[in-house]
Order: C-alpha cells, then sequence, then structure tokens
C-alpha cells in the first residue's frame, strides 16, 4: 500500500510508493510487527477476471498482531487474502496514526481497488494513492530525455553516510574473507509535520553524540591499534524514511561497491534512542529469529556478556528482555534481511519509547533536559557540562569498552573512558548552535555557510546536508590527527609522497583564533574519515514501484511570486485616454492627406495607355 502526505500550506509533500517493513518474526509464532513508519498487509495481486475488485488493505502499529484468517505467511513476508465484503459502518471508520511513543496497536483503513485505482474518485486527504513516485519519477524521466528544458517533478531523498575505521582502511580496496569487522552504528537524521523542522534531540543526535565520543575514547586507547578485528563506525543518513541508508550500505557490500562484504562483518553494534534513560539504565535488544541458530545464538550471548562487563564501572547498567521480543525500529534489521549477524541494539526503553516527542518540533534540547545556567554566554554555554552530557558520556564509556571487547582486547578498559567537554561541546553544536568557536575550527575556510543556530537534521534531496558535512569534519577532528603540510600539499595529496591517499582523507581545516585577534591558524587533518551514497537503490536500479526498497521522494514547488501595480488617479487616467484619442485622429488625419497626395509626394507615374501595333 502507498501512503502520501498531502501537501499543505506549510510543508511540502512527501510521496512514497512503498513503505518496506523489513520486519523478521519466528516462523509459527504471531507475527509482532515494528514497521517504519507503518507495516502494510499487501494486497493480493489482481484476480484473472478484467472486473476490478475492491478489497481491503490494513496497516497495523507497532506492536500490533495480524489476524491468522487475513495473513499467511509466503516466503517470509505476509500477504493478504481477500476479507468478505465489508459493512457500511466498516467502510465508513476513520484513519487513525499509531502512537509513536506508546506503541500501541492501531489500524489504518484504507479501500483500493486490485486494478490499482482508488475505489472512489473522491479519495479523502491524507488516505491512499497508488503509484506516487512512480508517477513523478516517469514524468521527470520523460521530461529528461524528450525537452531542452526539463521540468523535474519531484527529487528522492538523499545524502551521504559518514563512515571511519579504528584502522586504515583502503577505500579502494577489498578486505579479505577471513578479516572480521565490528560494525557500530547509528542513525543521523530526523524529520516532523514540518518541512526542513527536525531537531530529532532525542530521536538522532543523542545517539550519533554518544558515538562520536566512543569512537574518540576507542581511537585514543592503548593498544587499539593492534587489535585482532577492526571496528568499523557508521553514521547512517535517510533511516527516518524506510531505512535509505542502511539498506544502500548494505546494497553496495553485496554488490561489491564498498570496501566490506557483509561477510566481514562479524558483529553489530547500533546505538539506539539512549538519552533518556530511567535510573542508569540501558536495554539490549537482539533479534530473535537469527538466534534460533545456535552458532548466532552463541555469539550473541558472547556479545551480552562483554557488554555487561563494559558497563561496570561505566555508571550505566544494561539488561535484556525477554529473548522472544522482536527488535525495535533499528538500521540492524536492513542487515539481517540479507544475513545472520550476530549484534545488539542499545536503547534506553524496553518496548514502549521513552520519548514522548519522537519526529516531532518538540524532540529539542528541553526534551533531554538539557539546561544552562542563566548568565552564561554562548562561549561558556559550549563549555558547560551539563546532566544530560555526563549521563551521555557514560554512555560513549560503555560503547567503547564494549567495542573494544569485541574487537579482541583483552584487559586494560578501565583507562578507556570518553571526555564529558567533548560530549557538552557536541550537544550545544548540534542541538543549539553550530556556529560557535569549536565548529569554526574544524571546518574548511569555504564552509562558513554551513554554520547557524538551531541545527536541523532533515535528510533533504540536496546533498551532502549541513548535518553531514558537520559530522564528516568532528568526526575527523576526534579520530584523526595533524599532518604537516602545507595548504598546497594538503588539498593535493596525491602528489606528496609518503601521504596514501588510499587509506587517509587531508582536510585544510580554519583552525582555532589566534589568541585575541580575529586572525586563525590553520592546518592539515589527517584521518580516515569518507563518505558512502545515501540514495535508495531503487533509484539506482529505477525500479521506482519497488516493495524491497525505499522510494520516498519530495515534491517540487516553484516560488510563490507577485507582482504589484499602482494603480493612477483619475485625472492621469482622463489624460491619458484624452492623450490616446488625439493621436488615433491624428493618425487617421495624416493617413488620409498621405494617400490622397501620394502621387505627388512620391512621384507615382500615371498608368501607360492602350498601345496598337
Amino acid at each position: 500500500m502507498d501512503l502520501v502526505f498531502i501537501q499543505t500550506p506549510t510543508a511540502p509533500s512527501l510521496l512514497t510508493a512503498t513503505a518496506p517493513s523489513g520486519t523478521r518474526a519466528a516462523p509459527g509464532s504471531p507475527l509482532r510487527i515494528f514497521p517504519s513508519p507503518f507495516s502494510c498487509c499487501r494486497t493480493p495481486t489482481r484476480p484473472s477476471s478484467s472486473k476490478s475488485v475492491t478489497a481491503r488493505t490494513t496497516c497495523r502499529a507497532p506492536g500490533a498482531q495480524r489476524r491468522r484468517s487475513r495473513c499467511a505467511r509466503c516466503s517470509c513476508r505476509p500477504t493478504c487474502t481477500r476479507p468478505p465484503a465489508p459493512s457500511p459502518a466498516c467502510a465508513a471508520a476513520p484513519c487513525r496514526a499509531p502512537s509513536a511513543s506508546t506503541q500501541r496497536s492501531c489500524v489504518i483503513p484504507c479501500w483500493i481497488s486490485m486494478s490499482g485505482a482508488p475505489s472512489s474518485p473522491s479519495t479523502p486527504r491524507g488516505g491512499c494513492s497508488r503509484s506516487s513516485t512512480v508517477t513523478c519519477m516517469r514524468r521527470s524521466s520523460l521530461q529528461s530525455a524528450f525537452s531542452i528544458n526539463p521540468e523535474i517533478v519531484c527529487d528522492p531523498l538523499l545524502d551521504f553516510n559518514v563512515w571511519t575505521s579504528l584502522q586504515p582502511i583502503n577505500a579502494s580496496g577489498r578486505l579479505q574473507p577471513e578479516q572480521r569487522v565490528v560494525l557500530a552504528a547509528t542513525r543521523v537524521d530526523s524529520h516532523s509535520f514540518f518541512w526542513n523542522v527536525a531537531p530529532g534531540a532525542e530521536a538522532a543526535v543523542g545517539s550519533f553524540v554518544a558515538l562520536l565520543a566512543a569512537a574518540q575514547a576507542l581511537h585514543g586507547a592503548p593498544g587499539a591499534q593492534s587489535l585482532p578485528s577492526n571496528v568499523l563506525f557508521v553514521f547512517f543518513q535517510g533511516e527516518s524514511f524506510d531505512y535509505i541508508g542502511s539498506s544502500r550500505l548494505v546494497f553496495d557490500m553485496e554488490q561489491e561497491k564498498f570496501p566490506l562484504r557483509l561477510e566481514n562483518v562479524g558483529a553489530f553494534l547500533e546505538l539506539g534512542q539512549v538519552s533518556l534513560m530511567n535510573n542508569s539504565m540501558l536495554w539490549m535488544h537482539t533479534d530473535p529469529v537469527s538466534r534460533r541458530n545456535q552458532s548466532v545464538d552463541d555469539q550473541v550471548r558472547d556479545l551480552l556478556s562483554k557488554l555487561r562487563n563494559s558497563s561496570s564501572g561505566s555508571g550505566v547498567s544494561v539488561q535484556e528482555p525477554e529473548v522472544s521480543q522482536p527488535l525495535p525500529p533499528s538500521s540492524f534489521q536492513r542487515f539481517l534481511r540479507v544475513r545472520s549477524i550476530p549484534g545488539a541494539v542499545l536503547s534506553d526503553h524496553r518496548a514502549e519509547f521513552r520519548n514522548r516527542y519522537f519526529q516531532s518540533i518538540y524532540d529539542t534540547a528541553e526534551s533531554l533536559g538539557l539546561r544552562y545556567p542563566e548568565g552564561l554566554s554562548p562561549e561558556e554555554q559550549l563549555e558547560h557540562v551539563s546532566d544530560t552530557a555526563k549521563n551521555l558520556t557514560r554512555v560513549a564509556t560503555l560503547v567503547a569498552r564494549a567495542l573494544f571487547l569485541l574487537a579482541g582486547g583483552r584487559n586494560g578498559t578501565e583507562s578507556i573512558r570518553a571526555q564529558e567537554k567533548t560530549v557538552a561541546r557536541l550537544l550545544f553544536g548540534f542541538l543549539l548552535n553550530s556556529n560557535n568557536s569549536w565548529f569554526q575550527s574544524l571546518i574548511k575556510p569555504d564552509q562558513k555557510g554551513i554554520l547557524g543556530p538551531f541545527p536541523q537534521h532533515y535528510v533533504a534531496v540536496s546533498s551532502p546536508t549541513n548535518t553531514t558535512q558537520l559530522l564528516q569534519a568532528v568526526l575527523g577532528n576526534l579520530t584523526g590527527s595533524s599532518a604537516n603540510l602545507s595548504r598546497e600539499q594538503c588539498q593535493n595529496p596525491g602528489k606528496t609522497p609518503g601521504t596514501l591517499p588510499e587509506l587517509y582523507e587531508y582536510w585544510w581545516v580554519q583552525g582555532p583564533l589566534d589568541g585575541n585577534s580575529t586572525s586563525r591558524i590553520p592546518g592539515c587533518v589527517r584521518s580516515g574519515v569518507r563518505l558512502s551514497p545515501a540514495l535508495s537503490p531503487a533509484f539506482e536500479l529505477r525500479r521506482w514501484d519497488s516493495r524491497e526498497f525505499s522510494t520516498w521522494t519530495e515534491s517540487r514547488w516553484k516560488d510563490i511570486r507577485a507582482r504589484v501595480f499602482l494603480v493612477a488617479s483619475r485625472e492621469l487616467e482622463l489624460l491619458t485616454l484624452a492623450l490616446g484619442v488625439l493621436v488615433l485622429l491624428l493618425s487617421l488625419l495624416g493617413t488620409f492627406v498621405i494617400n490622397s497626395k501620394a502621387s505627388l509626394l512620391f512621384g507615382i507615374p500615371d498608368p501607360p495607355g492602350s498601345s496598337g501595333y
């Protein structure tokens, strides 16, 4: 079923042709769904008769159980059988959206025709519509093919994933099949009802701030560069719209367009919503389907054991919910759809979201309890360590220690600690004001336009977004090192011997202020931070009606313009009319005189008479 957000005066329309679920369930057990954002019972194929048959498609919110009389499993995907004719009361039932914060079951009835057309010519606003993305992308494709000045109707949501590794990885090469990597991931983006207003404090910022601090702590740990396994840090973009970033990374791994393959991933650790802990407790969610395999279950138990060991002395305790409980919405599900990987998702909720403002404009710093004493200047707020920063620092310490053990480290995790000052700066920069002295020192001289107050984390259609560029700069600073290179050498590392551009990226950054002056001390930063595309494979394959990948697009709209005309006075209007009539009369008179005296004025000879022979 296709879900469409109808355009309103306050927001552009977002269209989708598919909302893939990515949900896994154990065979023979009730099918519990944690979709993103909805999981739909798919409409059966069109019957052989030419007559269009109307069927009911039911969308269920997270945690809902499907009726066995309606849905039957078919090759790992639920399909729907046609129900009997609906009653008038059922047909008139209103659509109800699910509550993301409570995860309670809620049904959205929608009537569509199996032929693909709405069953009624007057589909209500906010109802279901077929082939939205398919239609607009086809129109845009035809315009591009046959028009000199094509008019693009819509654009796919896209950006870049940001990734780096503990030990350098050749970006143009491939890891050997026997090499193992621990993948630590989180999401970066958020959204709300209003276009480009996506603070995402608890939904995204808290988790990727904790992972940034964990990456810094792990890079500075003794012996980290000599661990048996490597650690890959990935920050996914577009996860709010059916996991665009993670699905593209899995696709690139399968197509060998990424330095890693899925076979190289030995363990997966994801940070979900972790900012609103209750009694400093995190929950370790695992996948009950993959754990039916004894080998995978043993590896998952070992992973959970290392997480418990890492929590000792970190200030955070961890617990595991029931083994049969499915995973919450997470990027990990996209990997599990292709391969059973031992992994866990850390979150501050056991079942129901603790975030009351999930995907809302109110998911701000205040919802995290991030407050500053009165009278502090912006620079003092940047350095102030709040209680929220302390809690996320404990989470980052736990994650860094766990990754050290998962990568083969033995002892010495007590010395691995995240820095509270770093977390405080990151929270202030990504939630309140990115135009601060620290962020200014990390960016390139031509990136000043990405800084500003109240950063937003919407994935958008133009890339890279401000959040992605800032994240790349911050991650490079936290995990990289200073390189003694000139500006020309830093911007063209391939021409400088010994720079190893296949392993490292080089950035010429503005640097900090030189004392009390306005001038800065620029420098060159070397890091392993890189970008990978976060565009849904459906658009790469031109499968705009894909049921497997996300197909979210954003409509284009033209600027609203108005022309203002001044109304002349009545006297001026009469004068203009009189002059116009006078000019008309003079023109008619002149034309008549010239025409009557044409032979005299222009010397036109008389026509010759008849001549005889």
